[in-house]
């Protein structure tokens, strides 16, 4: 039910009991004809926890995301497809508006005014920073195991060539 002290709609995209996603566009549709019809401006929230990083790929044409008006903010989180550590979230808003001014706090930081923003289940900097550094080794892990092959395969060869010069290995 919705009414005027609703502060936002939130939809589903992917479900963590059986993966199924609400139809946010027409979550949307419904909405923006309740707003018209009574002046209220309810946004949607997208809780795309589980299906933010699949939809978009196994989907392309499903329109769930901030191509519909009314959806101001979505949420998703990076540990639920593995390779980053537990906790690695982020949430996103259409533009700066759609975050509430007062859930940001300010804080002087060396003299300057530094906006900062926290949900309650963020972790600390470290989980994003150890995240950005595995995701280099990612990046590098192409190369590295390349050079390590190609060490190996100079390693081998060498090996060949020393053991056939040798006088015994020749009988």
């Amino acid at each position: 039910m919705v009414d005027e002290n609703t502060i936002c709609v939130a939809a589903i995209l992917g479900s963590t009991y059986n993966g199924e996603f609400e139809d946010v566009k027409l979550l949307n549709d419904l909405l923006e004809r309740k707003n018209k019809t009574t002046g209220w401006d309810t946004p949607i929230h997208v809780d795309a926890a589980s299906g933010g990083f699949v939809a978009p790929f196994l989907y392309p044409e499903l329109v769930w995301d901030f191509r519909l008006p009314l959806v101001k903010s979505i949420n998703v989180s990076g540990h639920k497809y593995g390779l980053v550590y537990a906790g690695v979230g982020w949430v996103i808003w259409r533009s700066k508006e759609d975050l509430p001014e007062e859930l940001i706090f300010h804080i002087n930081y060396l003299g300057a005014d530094q906006p900062t923003f926290t949900l309650n289940f963020s972790k600390g900097l470290i989980i994003t920073s150890c995240q950005f550094f595995l995701s280099l080794l990612f990046l590098l892990a192409d190369q590295i195991l390349c050079n390590l092959s190609s060490w190996l395969q100079d390693l081998v060869r060498s090996l060949l060539n020393t053991i056939n010069s040798c006088e015994w290995a020749s009988r």
